[in-house]
C-alpha cells in the first residue's frame, strides 16, 4: 500500500506580482508615503522594480511594503529579494534597510520573525557597493518584544538559520522589505526587485496526527474505476523517449486477488511499437492534499504497487 503523508513539496514563490510587474503594488501592501513602482533601467529583471525612501519627518520612521499569504505549522520556506542603491542617491546616514518574513497567529500577532542582513551606508560595499544589484538572503532569526507591532523590535539576531519554519499557532507568513530612516534625515533611496518566498516543504509539528484521506488496498479482483484512469498509447514517448505503448489491458494491469497490483510489460507489437506496458494515475479522481509523501507498507512485491494517500 502506498502512504502520501505530509510533509514534502517542490520549491514554489508564494509572492504574487514578485517583481511589481504589473506596473502597481497589486497584492502589497505599503506603508509611508514614499513607495513607487519604477519602470525601465535599472530593472534587475524584467521592466519594474520598487523604490523607496524616508519620510524626512525628524523622527526614526519607517516605509515599505509588505504581503501576507496563509500559512500553517510545520510550512517550510526560504527567501531573498535583490537590493540596488544607486550612487547618484545613495543611502547613508542612519539610513538602514533589511527584509524579513513573520509568522503570524491568525489575529495577525507575531510568532517568529528572520530577516536579512541590515544594509546601510556603511556596510553596502561588502554587498558589492553603489550602482550594483545584491541577493539578500533571510538566514537569521531575530529578537522582539512587540508582537503587534508592524516593525518588530529590537530585531537582536539570535540565531543563523538554513530553513524558515513556522511554528506552533502559524496561520500567515508576512514578507516585509523595511527603509528605516533616523533622526538625521539623510537622504538616499533603495530599489528592490525579483523578491521571492520559496515554500520548499512541510515538516509536521511533534505529536501531529496523520490521517488518511485515499487509499486503495487492491482487495478484490479487479482495477478499481473510482480510484485509478488509464493513460494509452506512446504520446510521442511521453517526454522521455518511452518506446513501449501504454494500454488498459488485464495482461498489462491486474489485481491478483490478494491484494496485489500487478502492472506488467510484455514483448509484444501494437500501435507500432514493440512492447506494452500500463501507465495508471489517480488524478482528478479525489482532492489532493497540499503535501504528502507516498510510503510503501510492506508486503510488497519487486512487480506490484499498492496504495494510500495520506495527509
Amino acid at each position: 500500500m502506498f502512504f502520501l503523508l505530509a510533509g514534502e513539496g517542490h520549491a514554489q514563490n508564494i509572492l504574487n506580482n514578485p517583481g511589481f510587474e504589473t506596473g502597481s503594488f497589486n497584492n502589497w501592501t505599503t506603508f509611508g508615503p514614499n513607495n513607487y513602482v519604477q519602470s525601465g533601467s535599472p530593472a534587475h529583471s524584467g521592466n519594474n522594480y520598487y523604490k523607496v525612501y524616508g519620510q524626512f519627518n525628524t523622527t526614526i520612521n519607517f516605509t515599505g511594503v509588505y504581503q501576507e499569504n496563509a500559512s500553517t505549522p510545520g510550512d517550510i520556506y526560504s527567501a531573498d529579494g535583490w537590493a540596488y542603491s544607486s550612487d547618484s542617491d545613495e543611502i547613508h546616514g542612519s539610513d538602514a534597510v533589511w527584509i524579513e518574513v513573520t509568522f503570524q497567529d491568525a489575529s495577525y500577532n507575531a510568532l517568529a520573525d528572520y530577516r536579512s542582513a541590515v544594509v546601510t551606508g556603511n556596510n553596502i560595499a561588502g554587498f558589492g557597493g553603489f550602482s550594483t544589484w545584491f541577493d539578500l538572503q533571510i538566514t537569521n532569526q531575530c529578537s522582539f518584544t512587540n508582537a503587534s507591532a508592524l516593525i518588530l523590535s529590537p530585531g537582536t539576531v539570535t540565531n543563523a538559520v538554513d530553513n524558515l519554519v513556522a511554528p506552533a499557532g502559524t496561520a500567515y507568513v508576512r514578507y516585509q522589505v523595511v527603509f528605516s530612516q533616523g533622526t538625521d534625515n539623510a537622504n538616499g533611496s533603495m530599489y528592490f526587485d525579483d523578491l521571492t518566498l520559496n515554500q520548499t516543504g512541510y515538516t509536521p509539528p511533534p505529536g501531529t496526527q496523520w490521517n488518511i484521506v485515499w487509499s486503495d488496498e487492491f482487495n478484490g479482483t479487479s482495477i478499481n474505476s473510482s480510484n485509478w484512469t488509464f493513460e494509452t498509447g506512446n504520446n510521442y514517448g511521453w517526454g522521455n523517449q518511452e518506446r513501449e505503448y501504454y494500454t488498459g489491458n488485464t495482461n498489462n494491469a491486474y489485481v491478483d486477488g490478494n491484494g496485489f497490483l500487478h502492472i506488467v510489460a510484455l514483448q509484444q507489437s501494437m500501435g507500432g511499437f514493440n512492447f506494452t506496458s500500463a501507465r495508471m494515475k489517480t488524478e482528478g479522481l479525489y482532492s489532493t492534499p497540499t503535501y504528502g509523501r507516498f510510503q510503501c507498507v510492506p508486503p510488497c512485491l519487486r512487480d506490484s504497487a499498492c496504495g494510500r494517500l495520506s495527509g
